[in-house]
Parts: structure tokens; C-alpha cells; sequence
């Protein structure tokens, strides 16, 4: 059956008189999917979902982005009259290129599949001008990325090349305002940041740069006096400017000519997309306030002329930060990265190496090392000899808290929405069983802190389907709602399992896709958690040791197979030490 193609949720776009299949789940509310509804409507397949695609469509954008960084290096040297080799400009661009590249890839190949598949008859294209999705920074982009107006802004520039066929090609009001630059960045004055930027003062001519490190407060405190420095605290800022769009820089081309590996058909109409289109969605901070960007340390306070720079964070989306730190490298100074998160050495679809551990000096991990040269042996940073310590009893027995994955953003190569519904859907399964329980009032259902920052509204989806359970809306602090409760549910592969865990805090984990999203390693470590019975794949198997376990939590969480797996799990993924101060020095060469 022909139809009509809606691609997002932007009503500019649709056409309800007709038969319409929408491009995505991400048209139309989870909400509006449950009220009866008189439009004839369909979606269309998603794209990417299976394992073989993620897996070489990471590849694919490895590929793509090993051709288009070498073009934006010499695109971006020119703008700026400056000579910042490929490494530098692979810390400052590196994550937002790679997600531009997975974004623009995805939507791409999602209208392939659509058109492969079924019989369109047309759609309606948004005429919006680019400037109107120029981000000011990198972290300004991943709210662009769920944003309905720069996605029908990418679908129309993709179906504007399927025009010259015979479809019905509807045009919606043109947005005519033309942003002559980006939003200036507003702050309240804050009495305790300006303290703070008196104090950096005393550290302005240090030789140690840390900024958001992860560590315990009392380490950082220590390895700041072991190199004879004073604790700073040294905290993100964007500079407060507003410059026009240099749009005779950003109309150009990447390539002048379109060559290289890439053969396939459709590979190459990528390729000439990203050619027509990569430097108009350059952020600000990359173009026109480059030069403001790397200046505003000096207004921090922060040193002048550090020798060794340490972040555990802020490698991804702070810019000020990522520009400067490519300035000082290229006068000297050394850059090591610690370990954010758990899917470092574990995870399939990651990049063989992050951006993080290709271009610092030194990554320090949790623990792991894949034989990598750059990769240090690290320990658990966020709370190191906690073998040392014991669960505290708590008042309250028997009360469970169950924490839940938000859909945040869609920069992934498949389709993260269907991904994550399937995720919802597995949820489901289990909060309705603990719904049906007499005792549902021991169980709270912690909803992520992020989840404000998703269209998806996942939090009133689920809290409308199973009222009769406590929700926490994520305001609380985590660590307060673990000792309130005698069992914590981790229902995805978390960071906060390596909280639990090192905590000694009883714990249980769902991961309804299995070791799917798992390297060899990884698989193979995980595997203990599963023999032992901490790890589960289905919501069923999971509730049936609830019930298992109901009343008798510490009892079991001590008995010695599951604290000797829970040892040897943290003895290869977050490892403690014993001299955690004399580690990091080494590590980076501190004196």
C-alpha cells in the first residue's frame, strides 16, 4: 500500500488526510500511540538494531571519520591561520565529529530502508536556513540531536536528492529568520565561583592541572601537596560572547574533489552529503569563537603553563577546556585521561580506541589494560580500599530499589528509540510482577536524573502504567537512597553496578540484551556475575530471585560464592590500591 512519509514529530511535516507511514518511533509519542487515533498510519522498519550492523557500522564510521578529519584539519588551520597537527584537532573535534558521523549516517540509511521497502508517494520538505542549527559547543549538539526541526532540517536535505522522481513534494512554511550567530551564554553572578577564582590564583604558575578528576576528595588533596601545590578547584565555564556566522567559511565544500576507499553506491552519496553539509554544522565554538574559546582560561585563572593535565570528564563536551588543552600540548605539556565510565575494555561497539585513549599522553583505567601502550593500570577512582568496607545495617528491611535507563539521545548508528522500547517493554515485564506483589510498597523505582533532558517521557509512561509503585523522580542523591534500601536493581550495564559492588551494597543486574553489546573480555568477566546468580537476561528469571532471596538479603549477599565473585569481578574491572596517591604520580611522571 502506497503512502505518505512523515519523518519526525515536527507537524510542519504532516499530512493526516491521507495514509502515512512514519519513519520512526520517535514521530509520535508513547502516549499518543495509546489513544485511539483516526489517522491510518504505519512505521517503518528500524535500521541498524542487529549485531552484525552496529558492528560494522562502527567500522563504517571509523572509515568516514579517518577521511573527513585530515580535510577539517587543514579547513580549520586555514580559518584560524594556526598549524594544530591531526592529534590536536582530534581532541577538540574528535567526539563531535564522530557523533555527526554516526547522526547523519543513521538518518541516511533510516530513509534508504523506508524507501527500499515501501511505496511512498511523497512527503513534505522543511526549508529552514542552516544557521538556525549551528550549536554554540559540542554539548549544545547532543540536545540538537533529538531535536525535531534539525532532524527534519537533515531529512528534507536528504530527500531534496529523491526529488527528481515522481513523488508528491509538499513544501512547509519556510522559517525565514537567519541567526546571525549563537545565543550569548548567560550565568548568574555566583559568590562562590568568584571565591574560587581568587583562590585558583595561587595555583596560576602550578605545573599540575586537574579538572573533574573523579577521585575522592582526600586523594585529590594529597596528590595535589605530594607536588607541593595548594587544592584547587577548578570547575567548566564557556566565555560570554556573540560573533556573526562566517557563512562564506561555512558554505564551502570539504572536499574539492570526492576520492578515496569508499566505492560502494550509497556509501558515496554519503560521502558527497557529508562533503555539502560537515562544516555548516560545525559548532561556533570550533569557527567563530575559537580564538574567544581558547583565551577564557586566562579569565579562570586557570595555570599558565601547566606540565602535566588530568580530567576524567571533561574530554568530551567542554571545549574551552579541549582547546586549550590542544594549545598547551603543543607547547609542552603531557595530557592523561582517567576512565568515566564502565564500558571502557568491555563494549563491542565502542571505537577499537576512544578519542580519549588515541590522543592522550596516558589513560589511566579501572583496572583493565588491553596491551595498549598508552593504557595504565589503574584503580577504581570513585571509591578506592572499599574491600575494607562493611555494608552498614540498615533500619528498614527488605525494601528494593530498582534503577532505570533513560532514553537520552539518538547519535547512535541504529535506531536508539526502537532500541530503547524494547528496553521498556522488558521493564515492563518485571514492574508489573513487582506491581502484583503484596508487598509492592518495598520497592522504589528510581527514574534517571537525565531523563528531563529526552522527548521520550519515559518517566510519566511508566509511573501511569504501575501506580501502585513508589517512583523517585532522580532529585535524590543515589548514594542516599542506597542505604535506605537492602537491595538495589541495576536494569542496564551501569557504572552504578561498580558503585554497588565496591560498596558492598547487595545488588542484582538486568541486562535484557545479554552479552550482545560485550566484547570476548568482557563477556568472559561478566560471566562470573552470572554463574554466581547476580546477572540476569530476563525480567522473569530476575523476579524469580526476588522472591528467592525475600527476607533474608544480607544473608545472602555474604554468603562466600557471591562475595568471592564479587571479588573477582573488581579485581579485573575496578581494582583498589593501596597507595593510590604514588600510582597516579607515577602514572603521569609527577614530581
Amino acid at each position: 500500500m502506497s503512502r505518505f512519509l512523515i519523518c519526525t514529530s515536527d507537524r510542519r511535516s504532516w499530512k493526516t488526510d491521507r495514509s502515512i507511514i512514519f519513519l520512526g518511533l520517535w514521530c509520535l509519542s508513547l502516549k499518543k500511540r495509546q489513544k485511539k487515533s483516526k489517522i491510518d498510519y504505519i512505521f517503518s522498519e528500524p535500521y541498524g538494531i542487529k549485531k552484525h550492523e552496529k558492528y560494522n557500522n562502527q567500522i563504517l564510521v571509523n572509515k568516514y571519520k579517518r577521511i573527513v578529519l585530515p580535510e577539517l584539519v587543514k579547513k580549520l588551520n586555514k580559518r584560524h591561520g594556526i598549524n594544530y597537527n591531526s592529534r590536536l584537532w582530534n581532541i577538540v573535534i574528535g567526539h563531535w565529529l564522530e557523533r555527526i558521523i554516526k547522526v547523519t549516517y543513521n538518518r541516511f540509511q533510516t530513509l534508504e530502508k523506508c524507501f527500499s521497502e515501501n511505496e511512498i508517494t511523497g512527503f513534505t520538505l522543511t526549508k529552514d536556513h542552516f544557521t538556525n542549527f549551528i550549536p554554540t559547543n559540542s554539548n549544545d549538539c547532543l540536545y540538537l540531536f533529538n531535536n525535531e526541526e534539525f532532524n527534519n532540517y537533515l531529512f528534507s536535505l536528504m530527500l531534496e536528492k529523491k526529488n527528481n522522481r515522481d513523488f508528491q513534494v509538499d513544501y512547509s512554511a519556510v522559517n525565514k529568520s537567519i541567526k546571525n550567530g549563537p545565543s550569548p551564554i548567560r550565568r548568574n553572578f555566583s559568590i562562590k565561583l568568584f571565591i574560587l577564582n581568587l583562590f585558583n590564583l595561587l595555583n596560576v604558575k602550578s605545573g599540575f592541572f586537574y579538572i573533574s578528576t573523579y577521585l575522592p576528595l582526600h586523594i585529590l588533596c594529597r596528590l595535589s601537596l605530594s607536588v607541593n601545590q595548594i587544592p584547587s578547584y577548578f570547575y567548566k565555564s564557556e566565555p560570554k560572547v556573540v560573533k556573526p556566522y562566517d557563512l562564506i567559511f561555512r558554505e564551502g565544500k570539504l572536499f574539492e574533489v570526492i576520492e578515496g576507499p569508499v566505492k560502494d553506491k550509497n556509501l558515496d552519496e554519503f560521502l558527497i552529503f557529508l562533503n555539502e553539509n560537515i562544516i555548516k554544522l560545525l559548532p561556533s565554538s570550533y569557527v567563530e569563537l575559537f580564538t574567544d574559546y581558547q583565551k577564557h582560561p586566562k579569565a579562570l585563572n586557570w595555570p599558565r603553563s601547566p606540565r602535566t593535565i588530568f580530567t576524567s570528564n571533561n574530554f568530551d563536551t567542554d571545549d574551552v577546556f579541549k582547546i586549550w588543552v590542544s594549545h598547551m600540548i603543543e607547547r609542552g605539556a603531557k595530557y592523561y585521561v582517567g576512565q568515566h565510565g564502565n564500558n571502557y575494555g568491555t563494549s563491542k561497539y565502542l571505537a577499537s580506541k576512544t578519542v580519549e585513549e588515541e590522543t592522550s599522553d596516558g589513560f589511566i583505567s579501572w583496572g583493565w589494560n588491553n596491551n595498549s601502550k598508552n593504557i595504565i593500570k589503574g584503580f577504581y577512582f570513585k571509591n578506592n580500599n572499599y574491600f575494607k568496607n562493611k555494608f552498614k545495617k540498615i533500619t528498614t528491611r527488605n525494601r528494593i530499589l530498582i534503577v532505570t535507563l533513560p532514553m537520552l539521545y539518538q547519535y547512535n548508528t541504529w535506531d536508539d528509540c526502537f532500541i530503547y522500547e524494547e528496553y521498556l517493554k522488558k521493564l515492563s515485564i518485571l514492574l508489573k510482577k513487582v506491581s502484583d506483589l503484596p508487598t509492592n510498597k518495598n520497592f522504589m523505582i528510581r527514574l534517571h536524573q537525565d531523563r528531563l533532558n529526552t522527548f521520550f517521557d519515559e518517566s510519566s509512561y511508566l509511573q501511569d502504567k504501575f501506580d501502585k509503585l513508589l517512583f523517585d523522580n532522580g532529585s535524590v542523591n543515589i548514594n542516599k537512597l542506597y542505604k535506605k534500601h537492602s537491595l538495589v536493581i541495576h536494569t542496564y550495564d551501569s557504572t552504578g553496578i561498580f558503585e554497588t559492588l565496591t560498596k558492598n551494597i547487595p545488588t542484582l543486574i538486568l541486562i535484557t540484551d545479554g552479552f550482545e553489546s560485550h566484547n570476548i573480555v568482557g563477556k568472559n568477566i561478566y560471566q562470573i556475575l552470572k554463574d554466581c546468580g547476580l546477572l540476569f537476561f530476563t525480567s522473569e528469571t530476575l523476579f524469580n530471585k526476588i522472591i528467592e532471596i525475600e527476607g533474608k538479603h544480607m544473608e545472602w549477599w555474604h554468603n562466600k560464592t557471591v562475595q568471592d565473585a564479587r571479588k573477582q569481578f573488581l579485581n579485573f574491572y575496578a581494582i583498589e590500591s593501596q597507595s593510590p596517591v604514588q600510582l597516579l604520580k607515577n602514572a603521569m611522571s609527577l614530581k
